[in-house]
């Protein structure tokens, strides 16, 4: 299930050296306001909930999305 990005609660982080949102749930891309963009972040086979990779939709392993706005 997806939730609202816009009534979310985030944490705030860096990704790249830059600031982000993270939460550990999936968000409703339609939900996502403009100027914001969404990426899922994968865990490993091993341990789910640490993210190893970024992509723009993750089914399978989900440990998180972020919102950035570059």
């Amino acid at each position: 299930m997806s939730v609202n990005a816009r009534k979310e609660q985030y944490e705030h982080v860096e990704l790249y050296g830059k600031p982000a949102l993270f939460t550990d749930s999936r968000i409703d891309r339609s939900t996502v306001p403009e100027g914001f963009h969404c990426y899922d972040l994968r865990g490993s086979d091993y341990d789910p909930g640490k993210p190893i990779i970024m992509e723009d939709h993750v089914v399978v392993n989900h440990a998180g999305t972020v919102l950035t706005s570059e």
